[in-house]
């Protein structure tokens, strides 16, 4: 099986990502960690994504640091025998994770139910509906528990 999961550094991407460490995965399951940059670099799918030449500091920083997140939370979690790579690709969020997974030929796309802000979403629309409505694929979108800490047991429920 090939799953794509696609991070951005944001709690809800990364929720998605441990959730899917968590899984029984059937036997030789292929995981790949999408991170897409809007504004240019790409890097070829790899086991260590800082260490890509050519690529500038800080946006090897920030995918870096989401990508090694990511894959840090599969060789934390993961019980099966899968196999984790990474990979950054460029452009629009929803139009490279598509590309990506029909290139791939991925089984799931893993999205988190929220990305960087609010306003980005308002104004460009929600990444994990336009994956969803336009994949070739089944599509999990993965929302993370929040909790109102002024009611401190809203949304629980007491044994």
């Amino acid at each position: 099986m090939r799953i794509l999961v696609a991070v951005d550094g944001s709690h809800d991407s990364l929720t998605a990502v441990r959730e899917m460490a968590h899984r029984l995965w059937p036997p030789q399951s292929l995981i790949r960690i999408l991170y897409v940059d809007e504004h240019g670099a790409e890097l070829e799918p790899t086991e260590a994504p800082r260490r890509a030449p050519g690529v500038p500091p800080s946006f090897r920083d920030v995918a870096g640091h989401a990508l090694e997140k990511a894959a840090a939370s599969f060789d934390a979690a993961c019980r099966c025998d899968v196999s984790v790579e990474t990979a950054v690709r460029s452009g629009r969020a929803a139009d490279a994770i598509l590309a990506e997974a029909a290139a791939w030929d991925a089984d799931l796309i893993v999205v988190g139910s929220q990305g960087k802000g609010s306003l980005e979403r308002i104004l460009l629309g929600s990444v994990s509906a336009a994956v969803t409505a336009r994949a070739g694929c089944s599509v999990e979108v993965v929302r993370s528990r929040r909790w109102d800490v002024s009611q401190p047991h809203a949304g629980r429920q007491h044994p």
